[in-house]
Protein backbone atom coordinates (compact mmCIF):
# COMPACT_ATOMS: atom_id res chain seq x y z
CA UNK A 1 0.00 0.00 0.00
CA UNK A 2 2.56 2.38 0.97
CA UNK A 3 5.01 1.60 -2.13
CA UNK A 4 1.93 1.88 -4.18
CA UNK A 5 1.71 5.57 -2.84
CA UNK A 6 5.20 6.46 -2.82
CA UNK A 7 5.03 5.53 -6.25
CA UNK A 8 1.74 7.77 -7.26
CA UNK A 9 3.36 10.72 -5.44
CA UNK A 10 6.61 10.54 -7.28
CA UNK A 11 4.74 9.81 -10.71
CA UNK A 12 2.54 12.92 -9.92
CA UNK A 13 5.86 14.87 -8.72
CA UNK A 14 7.27 14.04 -11.84
CA UNK A 15 4.70 14.87 -13.79
CA UNK A 16 4.59 18.04 -12.13
CA UNK A 17 8.01 19.12 -12.76
CA UNK A 18 7.90 18.25 -16.29
CA UNK A 19 4.49 20.31 -16.61
CA UNK A 20 6.11 23.45 -15.14
CA UNK A 21 9.14 23.64 -16.73
CA UNK A 22 7.10 23.30 -20.03
CA UNK A 23 5.12 26.05 -19.53
CA UNK A 24 7.28 28.85 -17.96
CA UNK A 25 8.96 31.05 -19.97
CA UNK A 26 12.22 30.59 -21.10
CA UNK A 27 13.19 34.08 -20.26
CA UNK A 28 11.96 37.42 -18.46
CA UNK A 29 11.35 38.66 -21.85
CA UNK A 30 10.11 35.51 -23.50
CA UNK A 31 6.59 36.73 -24.95
CA UNK A 32 3.87 35.70 -21.96
CA UNK A 33 0.64 33.46 -23.06
CA UNK A 34 -1.81 31.37 -21.33
CA UNK A 35 -0.63 28.25 -18.79
CA UNK A 36 -1.51 25.20 -20.55
CA UNK A 37 -2.87 22.04 -19.17
CA UNK A 38 0.04 19.27 -18.91
CA UNK A 39 0.01 16.77 -21.71
CA UNK A 40 -2.97 18.76 -23.70
CA UNK A 41 -1.05 22.65 -23.55
CA UNK A 42 -3.19 25.64 -24.88
CA UNK A 43 -6.90 23.47 -24.14
CA UNK A 44 -8.97 25.97 -26.63
CA UNK A 45 -6.81 24.66 -29.73
CA UNK A 46 -7.92 21.13 -29.09
CA UNK A 47 -11.86 21.99 -27.98
CA UNK A 48 -12.17 24.98 -30.62
CA UNK A 49 -13.35 24.04 -34.00
CA UNK A 50 -11.32 26.79 -35.25
CA UNK A 51 -8.33 27.32 -34.22
CA UNK A 52 -8.19 31.31 -35.02
CA UNK A 53 -10.75 32.01 -32.64
CA UNK A 54 -8.64 29.85 -29.83
CA UNK A 55 -5.68 32.11 -30.16
CA UNK A 56 -7.71 35.27 -30.97
CA UNK A 57 -8.30 34.96 -27.69
CA UNK A 58 -5.20 34.17 -26.56
CA UNK A 59 -4.03 37.40 -28.73
CA UNK A 60 -6.62 39.65 -26.73
CA UNK A 61 -5.34 38.71 -23.39
CA UNK A 62 -1.57 38.27 -24.08
CA UNK A 63 -0.99 41.02 -27.07
CA UNK A 64 -0.18 39.87 -30.85
CA UNK A 65 2.86 38.64 -29.68
CA UNK A 66 2.20 35.62 -27.53
CA UNK A 67 3.41 32.13 -26.63
CA UNK A 68 1.35 28.46 -26.32
CA UNK A 69 1.67 25.38 -25.67
CA UNK A 70 0.86 22.70 -28.51
CA UNK A 71 0.24 19.36 -26.73
CA UNK A 72 2.79 18.23 -24.35
CA UNK A 73 5.72 20.24 -26.20
CA UNK A 74 7.37 23.91 -25.08
CA UNK A 75 6.33 27.29 -25.86
CA UNK A 76 5.55 28.54 -29.60
CA UNK A 77 5.66 31.64 -30.39
CA UNK A 78 2.68 33.07 -32.33
CA UNK A 79 2.59 36.27 -33.78
CA UNK A 80 0.62 38.28 -35.41
CA UNK A 81 2.02 41.46 -35.98
CA UNK A 82 3.30 42.59 -39.10
CA UNK A 83 6.37 44.69 -38.00
CA UNK A 84 7.18 41.74 -35.93
CA UNK A 85 7.08 39.28 -38.29
CA UNK A 86 9.06 41.66 -41.21
CA UNK A 87 11.31 41.44 -38.16
CA UNK A 88 11.80 38.05 -38.01
CA UNK A 89 11.55 37.34 -41.45
CA UNK A 90 14.50 39.81 -43.07
CA UNK A 91 16.60 37.06 -42.66
CA UNK A 92 18.02 33.45 -42.44
CA UNK A 93 17.22 33.38 -38.74
CA UNK A 94 13.78 31.96 -38.81
CA UNK A 95 13.90 30.25 -42.09
CA UNK A 96 14.52 26.40 -40.70
CA UNK A 97 11.42 24.18 -40.03
CA UNK A 98 10.48 22.50 -36.17
CA UNK A 99 13.02 19.66 -35.66
CA UNK A 100 10.07 18.17 -33.73
CA UNK A 101 8.24 17.18 -37.05
CA UNK A 102 10.80 15.23 -38.60
CA UNK A 103 8.87 12.08 -37.43
CA UNK A 104 6.43 13.23 -40.51
CA UNK A 105 9.08 14.01 -42.84
CA UNK A 106 11.10 10.60 -42.53
CA UNK A 107 8.09 9.00 -43.54
CA UNK A 108 6.80 11.12 -46.44
CA UNK A 109 9.36 13.52 -47.23
CA UNK A 110 13.04 11.19 -46.74
CA UNK A 111 13.70 13.20 -44.06
CA UNK A 112 16.59 12.43 -41.47
CA UNK A 113 18.05 14.00 -37.86
CA UNK A 114 21.22 15.21 -39.81
CA UNK A 115 19.63 17.04 -43.06
CA UNK A 116 16.66 17.88 -42.37
CA UNK A 117 13.16 16.60 -45.30
CA UNK A 118 13.85 16.58 -48.99
CA UNK A 119 11.64 19.27 -50.73
CA UNK A 120 11.29 23.03 -51.12
CA UNK A 121 8.82 23.34 -48.68
CA UNK A 122 10.49 21.81 -45.55
CA UNK A 123 14.43 21.33 -46.59
CA UNK A 124 16.65 23.18 -44.30
CA UNK A 125 19.51 25.48 -44.77
CA UNK A 126 21.77 24.99 -48.06
CA UNK A 127 19.51 22.57 -49.29
CA UNK A 128 16.71 25.07 -49.06
CA UNK A 129 18.72 27.62 -51.03
CA UNK A 130 19.77 25.56 -53.54
CA UNK A 131 16.49 23.73 -54.47
CA UNK A 132 14.17 26.99 -54.16
CA UNK A 133 16.96 28.88 -56.12
CA UNK A 134 16.92 26.14 -58.77
CA UNK A 135 13.00 26.15 -59.01
CA UNK A 136 12.65 29.49 -59.40
CA UNK A 137 15.16 30.01 -61.57
CA UNK A 138 13.82 26.89 -64.15
CA UNK A 139 10.17 27.71 -63.80
CA UNK A 140 10.71 30.68 -64.95
CA UNK A 141 12.94 29.22 -68.00
CA UNK A 142 9.47 27.32 -68.65
CA UNK A 143 8.04 30.84 -68.75
CA UNK A 144 6.88 31.85 -65.27
CA UNK A 145 6.33 35.64 -65.41
CA UNK A 146 6.68 35.98 -69.35
CA UNK A 147 3.83 35.72 -71.57
CA UNK A 148 3.99 32.25 -72.69
CA UNK A 149 2.89 31.61 -69.21
CA UNK A 150 -0.12 33.72 -69.94
CA UNK A 151 -1.26 32.24 -72.85
CA UNK A 152 -1.03 28.86 -71.07
CA UNK A 153 -3.27 30.21 -68.30
CA UNK A 154 -5.66 31.58 -70.93
CA UNK A 155 -6.07 28.38 -72.52
CA UNK A 156 -6.95 26.60 -69.59
CA UNK A 157 -9.66 29.72 -68.99
CA UNK A 158 -11.25 29.15 -72.36
CA UNK A 159 -11.50 25.30 -71.72
CA UNK A 160 -12.43 26.46 -68.34
CA UNK A 161 -15.32 28.49 -69.95
CA UNK A 162 -16.29 25.90 -72.19
CA UNK A 163 -16.95 23.72 -69.37
CA UNK A 164 -19.48 26.04 -67.18
CA UNK A 165 -21.00 26.83 -70.76
CA UNK A 166 -22.26 23.18 -70.35
CA UNK A 167 -23.78 23.95 -66.76
CA UNK A 168 -25.73 27.36 -67.63
CA UNK A 169 -28.99 27.86 -65.74
CA UNK A 170 -29.02 25.12 -63.17
CA UNK A 171 -27.14 24.98 -59.83
CA UNK A 172 -23.73 23.38 -59.93
CA UNK A 173 -22.07 22.52 -57.36
CA UNK A 174 -18.40 24.54 -56.67
CA UNK A 175 -16.30 21.47 -55.87
CA UNK A 176 -13.26 21.45 -57.46
CA UNK A 177 -14.22 22.68 -60.21
CA UNK A 178 -11.06 25.18 -60.34
CA UNK A 179 -8.70 22.76 -59.40
CA UNK A 180 -8.42 20.96 -62.60
CA UNK A 181 -7.79 24.47 -64.73
CA UNK A 182 -5.18 25.76 -62.04
CA UNK A 183 -2.95 22.20 -61.84
CA UNK A 184 -3.12 21.89 -65.44
CA UNK A 185 -1.14 25.23 -66.17
CA UNK A 186 1.27 24.10 -63.88
CA UNK A 187 1.65 20.33 -64.91
CA UNK A 188 2.20 22.09 -67.93
CA UNK A 189 5.51 23.88 -66.72
CA UNK A 190 6.66 20.63 -64.84
CA UNK A 191 6.41 18.03 -67.43
CA UNK A 192 5.74 19.47 -70.65
CA UNK A 193 2.50 18.42 -71.54
CA UNK A 194 -1.28 19.64 -71.68
CA UNK A 195 -4.11 17.19 -70.08
CA UNK A 196 -7.61 17.51 -70.83
CA UNK A 197 -9.67 18.68 -68.27
CA UNK A 198 -11.60 15.27 -68.89
CA UNK A 199 -8.62 13.17 -67.94
CA UNK A 200 -8.99 10.72 -65.62
CA UNK A 201 -5.27 10.78 -64.61
CA UNK A 202 -5.62 14.90 -64.00
CA UNK A 203 -8.43 13.97 -62.04
CA UNK A 204 -7.08 11.62 -59.80
CA UNK A 205 -4.41 13.50 -58.81
CA UNK A 206 -6.29 17.06 -58.05
CA UNK A 207 -8.75 14.47 -56.04
CA UNK A 208 -5.62 12.89 -54.16
CA UNK A 209 -3.99 16.56 -53.59
CA UNK A 210 -7.03 18.10 -52.18
CA UNK A 211 -7.79 15.30 -50.01
CA UNK A 212 -3.96 15.19 -48.46
CA UNK A 213 -4.47 18.75 -47.77
CA UNK A 214 -8.32 18.15 -46.39
CA UNK A 215 -6.76 15.34 -44.07
CA UNK A 216 -3.58 17.06 -43.16
CA UNK A 217 -5.70 20.05 -41.50
CA UNK A 218 -8.04 17.59 -39.62
CA UNK A 219 -5.37 16.03 -37.72
CA UNK A 220 -4.78 18.37 -34.89
CA UNK A 221 -4.82 15.14 -32.45
CA UNK A 222 -2.32 13.39 -34.38
CA UNK A 223 0.15 16.23 -34.82
CA UNK A 224 -0.08 17.32 -31.25
CA UNK A 225 0.52 13.60 -29.97
CA UNK A 226 2.11 11.95 -33.04
CA UNK A 227 3.40 8.92 -31.00
CA UNK A 228 -0.91 7.96 -30.88
CA UNK A 229 0.18 6.52 -34.98
CA UNK A 230 1.60 3.87 -33.36
CA UNK A 231 -1.09 2.72 -30.93
CA UNK A 232 -4.54 3.86 -33.37
CA UNK A 233 -3.33 4.70 -36.78
CA UNK A 234 -6.83 4.15 -38.54
CA UNK A 235 -9.18 6.34 -35.79
CA UNK A 236 -5.96 9.06 -35.60
CA UNK A 237 -5.80 9.28 -39.30
CA UNK A 238 -2.53 7.77 -40.03
CA UNK A 239 -3.16 5.29 -42.21
CA UNK A 240 -5.41 7.07 -44.49
CA UNK A 241 -2.41 9.71 -44.83
CA UNK A 242 -0.65 6.74 -45.77
CA UNK A 243 -2.77 5.53 -48.25
CA UNK A 244 -2.88 8.99 -50.11
CA UNK A 245 0.52 9.18 -50.11
CA UNK A 246 1.25 6.21 -51.65
CA UNK A 247 -1.03 6.78 -54.60
CA UNK A 248 0.38 10.22 -55.13
CA UNK A 249 4.20 9.16 -55.04
CA UNK A 250 2.80 6.44 -57.66
CA UNK A 251 1.58 8.66 -59.52
CA UNK A 252 4.76 10.99 -59.24
CA UNK A 253 7.19 8.26 -60.03
CA UNK A 254 5.33 6.82 -63.00
CA UNK A 255 5.86 10.43 -64.37
CA UNK A 256 9.18 10.81 -63.35
CA UNK A 257 10.75 7.30 -64.35
CA UNK A 258 9.13 7.93 -68.20
CA UNK A 259 11.14 11.66 -67.74
CA UNK A 260 14.25 9.41 -66.99
CA UNK A 261 13.65 7.08 -69.98
CA UNK A 262 13.59 9.57 -72.20
CA UNK A 263 16.75 11.17 -70.45
CA UNK A 264 19.03 8.40 -71.03
CA UNK A 265 17.89 7.86 -74.38
CA UNK A 266 18.60 11.50 -75.54
CA UNK A 267 20.97 12.65 -72.83
CA UNK A 268 22.82 15.45 -74.95
CA UNK A 269 19.58 16.32 -76.21
CA UNK A 270 17.87 17.10 -73.03
CA UNK A 271 20.94 18.66 -71.27
CA UNK A 272 21.20 21.04 -74.43
CA UNK A 273 17.25 21.95 -74.27
CA UNK A 274 15.16 21.10 -71.53
CA UNK A 275 11.38 20.62 -72.54
CA UNK A 276 10.51 21.18 -68.98
CA UNK A 277 10.89 21.31 -65.10
CA UNK A 278 11.66 17.57 -64.81
CA UNK A 279 14.27 17.58 -68.15
CA UNK A 280 15.78 20.16 -66.24
CA UNK A 281 16.32 18.58 -62.99
CA UNK A 282 17.25 15.30 -63.91
CA UNK A 283 20.02 17.24 -66.12
CA UNK A 284 20.92 18.95 -62.67
CA UNK A 285 21.00 15.56 -61.29
CA UNK A 286 23.52 13.72 -63.64
CA UNK A 287 25.81 17.01 -63.47
CA UNK A 288 26.01 17.41 -59.76
CA UNK A 289 28.80 16.08 -57.47
CA UNK A 290 28.88 14.77 -54.11
CA UNK A 291 27.61 17.12 -51.11
CA UNK A 292 25.03 18.73 -53.97
CA UNK A 293 21.19 18.33 -52.97
CA UNK A 294 20.74 17.25 -56.42
CA UNK A 295 23.30 14.69 -56.34
CA UNK A 296 22.58 10.83 -57.07
CA UNK A 297 19.77 8.96 -55.03
CA UNK A 298 19.08 11.95 -53.41
CA UNK A 299 18.48 14.31 -56.02
CA UNK A 300 16.20 11.92 -57.37
CA UNK A 301 14.08 11.95 -53.99
CA UNK A 302 14.58 15.37 -53.99
CA UNK A 303 12.84 15.95 -57.28
CA UNK A 304 9.72 13.79 -56.63
CA UNK A 305 9.00 15.58 -53.17
CA UNK A 306 9.64 18.98 -55.12
CA UNK A 307 7.12 17.86 -57.22
CA UNK A 308 4.81 17.32 -55.03
CA UNK A 309 5.69 20.66 -53.32
CA UNK A 310 5.44 22.76 -56.45
CA UNK A 311 1.85 21.28 -57.18
CA UNK A 312 0.11 21.35 -53.34
CA UNK A 313 1.57 25.15 -53.43
CA UNK A 314 0.29 25.83 -56.67
CA UNK A 315 -3.10 24.21 -56.80
CA UNK A 316 -4.75 24.11 -53.59
CA UNK A 317 -4.37 28.13 -52.45
CA UNK A 318 -4.96 29.37 -55.41
CA UNK A 319 -8.18 27.53 -56.72
CA UNK A 320 -9.23 27.79 -52.98
CA UNK A 321 -9.30 31.53 -53.49
CA UNK A 322 -10.94 31.34 -56.74
CA UNK A 323 -13.96 29.43 -54.77
CA UNK A 324 -13.99 32.46 -52.23
CA UNK A 325 -14.19 35.21 -55.12
CA UNK A 326 -17.37 33.01 -56.59
CA UNK A 327 -19.14 32.84 -53.00
CA UNK A 328 -18.39 36.46 -52.19
CA UNK A 329 -19.54 37.54 -55.54
CA UNK A 330 -23.03 35.62 -55.05
CA UNK A 331 -23.50 37.27 -51.74
CA UNK A 332 -22.64 40.98 -52.99
CA UNK A 333 -24.27 40.93 -56.94
CA UNK A 334 -23.47 44.29 -56.67
CA UNK A 335 -19.92 44.18 -56.66
CA UNK A 336 -19.72 41.71 -59.14
CA UNK A 337 -21.87 43.97 -61.41
CA UNK A 338 -19.03 46.37 -60.98
CA UNK A 339 -16.90 44.30 -61.74
CA UNK A 340 -18.55 43.01 -65.19
CA UNK A 341 -18.98 46.54 -65.61
CA UNK A 342 -15.59 47.58 -65.35
CA UNK A 343 -14.72 44.26 -67.61
CA UNK A 344 -16.66 45.22 -70.04
CA UNK A 345 -15.30 49.30 -70.23
CA UNK A 346 -12.05 48.18 -70.65
CA UNK A 347 -11.70 45.09 -72.39
CA UNK A 348 -15.25 44.70 -73.97
CA UNK A 349 -15.90 40.81 -75.52
CA UNK A 350 -14.20 40.97 -78.72
CA UNK A 351 -10.65 39.83 -77.42
CA UNK A 352 -9.30 37.61 -73.90
CA UNK A 353 -7.96 39.82 -70.96
CA UNK A 354 -4.96 40.16 -70.66
CA UNK A 355 -2.50 40.90 -67.57
CA UNK A 356 -1.56 44.48 -69.41
CA UNK A 357 -5.19 45.38 -68.62
CA UNK A 358 -4.49 44.74 -65.11
CA UNK A 359 -3.52 48.77 -64.41
CA UNK A 360 -6.95 49.51 -65.94
CA UNK A 361 -8.81 47.40 -63.87
CA UNK A 362 -8.55 48.70 -60.28
CA UNK A 363 -11.50 47.16 -58.93
CA UNK A 364 -11.16 44.18 -60.11
CA UNK A 365 -7.73 44.00 -58.30
CA UNK A 366 -9.30 45.70 -55.32
CA UNK A 367 -12.24 43.01 -55.10
CA UNK A 368 -9.24 40.26 -55.55
CA UNK A 369 -7.43 41.44 -52.80
CA UNK A 370 -10.22 42.11 -50.12
CA UNK A 371 -11.63 38.53 -51.00
CA UNK A 372 -7.63 37.37 -49.71
CA UNK A 373 -7.43 39.23 -46.88
CA UNK A 374 -10.72 38.42 -45.43
CA UNK A 375 -10.70 34.60 -46.21
CA UNK A 376 -6.78 34.36 -45.79
CA UNK A 377 -6.58 31.05 -47.45
CA UNK A 378 -3.21 30.14 -45.40
CA UNK A 379 -3.97 31.37 -42.15
CA UNK A 380 -1.05 30.54 -40.02
CA UNK A 381 1.20 29.52 -43.07
CA UNK A 382 4.12 26.69 -42.22
CA UNK A 383 5.54 26.32 -39.25
CA UNK A 384 9.09 27.46 -38.71
CA UNK A 385 11.95 27.35 -35.88
CA UNK A 386 14.43 30.18 -34.67
CA UNK A 387 17.97 28.39 -36.11
CA UNK A 388 19.31 31.46 -33.80
CA UNK A 389 18.14 33.80 -30.57
CA UNK A 390 15.76 36.54 -32.41
CA UNK A 391 15.51 39.99 -30.58
CA UNK A 392 12.87 41.46 -31.80
CA UNK A 393 11.10 44.80 -29.97
CA UNK A 394 11.15 43.81 -26.07
CA UNK A 395 10.97 39.79 -26.88
CA UNK A 396 13.82 37.38 -27.55
CA UNK A 397 13.15 34.12 -29.06
CA UNK A 398 15.90 31.33 -28.28
CA UNK A 399 17.11 29.34 -30.51
CA UNK A 400 14.84 26.10 -31.49
CA UNK A 401 11.86 27.95 -30.64
CA UNK A 402 9.60 27.22 -32.96
CA UNK A 403 7.56 30.32 -34.51
CA UNK A 404 3.93 30.37 -36.05
CA UNK A 405 2.40 33.51 -38.19
CA UNK A 406 -0.76 34.65 -37.73
CA UNK A 407 -1.58 35.80 -41.20
CA UNK A 408 -5.45 35.69 -40.16
CA UNK A 409 -4.35 38.01 -37.07
CA UNK A 410 -2.17 40.64 -39.60
CA UNK A 411 -4.95 40.80 -42.23
CA UNK A 412 -8.24 41.56 -39.50
CA UNK A 413 -6.19 43.65 -37.63
CA UNK A 414 -8.89 46.79 -36.79
CA UNK A 415 -6.11 49.31 -36.71
CA UNK A 416 -5.06 48.78 -40.64
CA UNK A 417 -7.80 47.93 -41.90
CA UNK A 418 -11.19 49.33 -39.94
CA UNK A 419 -14.27 46.79 -39.53
CA UNK A 420 -12.29 43.80 -40.61
CA UNK A 421 -14.95 40.89 -40.63
CA UNK A 422 -16.94 43.65 -43.58
CA UNK A 423 -16.54 42.55 -47.03
CA UNK A 424 -15.38 46.10 -48.42
CA UNK A 425 -13.21 46.29 -51.77
CA UNK A 426 -13.22 49.79 -51.63
CA UNK A 427 -10.63 49.81 -48.79
CA UNK A 428 -7.53 49.10 -51.52
CA UNK A 429 -8.91 52.26 -53.71
CA UNK A 430 -7.82 55.29 -53.17
CA UNK A 431 -10.53 58.20 -51.66
CA UNK A 432 -12.03 58.74 -55.38
CA UNK A 433 -12.00 55.08 -56.21
CA UNK A 434 -10.07 55.36 -59.25
CA UNK A 435 -6.83 53.85 -58.51
CA UNK A 436 -5.55 50.48 -56.80
CA UNK A 437 -4.10 50.96 -53.22
CA UNK A 438 -1.09 48.36 -52.23
CA UNK A 439 -1.76 47.63 -48.55
CA UNK A 440 1.94 46.32 -47.45
CA UNK A 441 -0.04 44.22 -44.44
CA UNK A 442 -2.14 42.29 -46.59
CA UNK A 443 0.13 39.37 -46.49
CA UNK A 444 -1.80 36.28 -47.89
CA UNK A 445 1.69 34.86 -49.12
CA UNK A 446 3.16 35.44 -45.99
CA UNK A 447 6.40 37.44 -45.50
CA UNK A 448 9.95 37.31 -45.63
CA UNK A 449 12.68 35.08 -47.75
CA UNK A 450 10.56 31.79 -46.95
CA UNK A 451 7.32 33.65 -49.02
CA UNK A 452 5.23 31.20 -51.51
CA UNK A 453 7.31 30.21 -54.53
CA UNK A 454 4.48 30.75 -56.87
CA UNK A 455 2.95 33.95 -56.02
CA UNK A 456 3.44 35.40 -59.08
CA UNK A 457 1.63 32.94 -60.70
CA UNK A 458 -0.52 33.13 -58.33
CA UNK A 459 -1.77 36.61 -58.63
CA UNK A 460 -1.61 36.03 -62.94
CA UNK A 461 -4.02 33.28 -62.22
CA UNK A 462 -6.66 35.01 -60.01
CA UNK A 463 -6.72 38.22 -61.96
CA UNK A 464 -6.82 36.46 -65.49
CA UNK A 465 -9.66 33.44 -64.12
CA UNK A 466 -11.79 35.95 -62.19
CA UNK A 467 -11.67 38.88 -64.89
CA UNK A 468 -11.96 36.73 -67.90
CA UNK A 469 -15.19 34.21 -66.05
CA UNK A 470 -16.84 37.86 -65.24
CA UNK A 471 -16.49 39.20 -68.91
CA UNK A 472 -18.97 35.83 -69.81
CA UNK A 473 -20.74 34.80 -66.87
CA UNK A 474 -22.88 35.56 -63.83
CA UNK A 475 -22.96 33.86 -60.24
CA UNK A 476 -26.19 34.14 -58.61
CA UNK A 477 -27.51 32.06 -55.22
CA UNK A 478 -29.37 28.82 -55.29
CA UNK A 479 -31.06 31.33 -52.12
CA UNK A 480 -33.63 33.97 -52.54
CA UNK A 481 -32.30 35.69 -49.19
CA UNK A 482 -28.89 36.56 -49.40
CA UNK A 483 -28.18 36.34 -45.90
CA UNK A 484 -28.73 32.72 -45.91
CA UNK A 485 -25.62 31.99 -47.67
CA UNK A 486 -22.99 30.32 -45.23
CA UNK A 487 -19.79 32.46 -45.70
CA UNK A 488 -18.04 30.34 -42.11
CA UNK A 489 -14.69 28.91 -43.44
CA UNK A 490 -13.66 25.35 -42.60
CA UNK A 491 -10.65 25.93 -41.26
CA UNK A 492 -7.83 23.17 -41.74
CA UNK A 493 -4.47 23.20 -43.44
CA UNK A 494 -5.94 26.26 -45.64
CA UNK A 495 -9.35 28.48 -44.88
CA UNK A 496 -11.90 26.71 -47.57
CA UNK A 497 -14.98 28.26 -47.73
CA UNK A 498 -17.86 25.64 -47.32
CA UNK A 499 -19.71 23.71 -49.83
CA UNK A 500 -21.70 25.82 -51.93
CA UNK A 501 -23.70 25.87 -55.01
CA UNK A 502 -24.07 28.75 -57.89
CA UNK A 503 -26.27 29.12 -60.46
CA UNK A 504 -24.22 30.24 -63.67
CA UNK A 505 -25.97 32.74 -66.38
CA UNK A 506 -24.60 33.84 -69.79
CA UNK A 507 -23.61 37.46 -69.15
CA UNK A 508 -25.82 39.31 -70.88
Amino acid sequence: MWALLALLFTLTFLLWSWWKKSVRLPSANFPNGPIGLPLFGYLSILTEKNILVALDKAHDQYGEVMSVNIGPGPRTVVTGDYQVLKEVFKDDKATPRPADQMWFHKEFRFGDDATGARGILFSQGEEWHEQRRFALRRLRDFGLGKSSMEELIQEEIQQLCALLEKEVNHPLKMDLIYNLSVVNALWTLITGSRLPLHDPHIKELVHKIDELVKERGTGKLLLIFPWLRHLIPERIGWSKQKRIFANLFAFLDKVIEEHREHFARNKEVVKESPNDFIDAYLAKVDDSSPGSSFYGEQGLKSLKIALLDLLLAGMETTSTALSWITLYMIRYPEVQAKVQNEVLTQVGRSRLVSLEDRANMPYTEAVIQEVMRISCNVPLSVLHSAQADIHVGSHRIPRGTSIIQNLHRVMSNPRIFAEPAKFRPDRFLDSEGKCYVKNDHNIPFSIGRRDCLGKSLARAELFLFFSTIMQRFSFESVHADLSKINMEPIVNFAQTPPPFEVIIKRLK
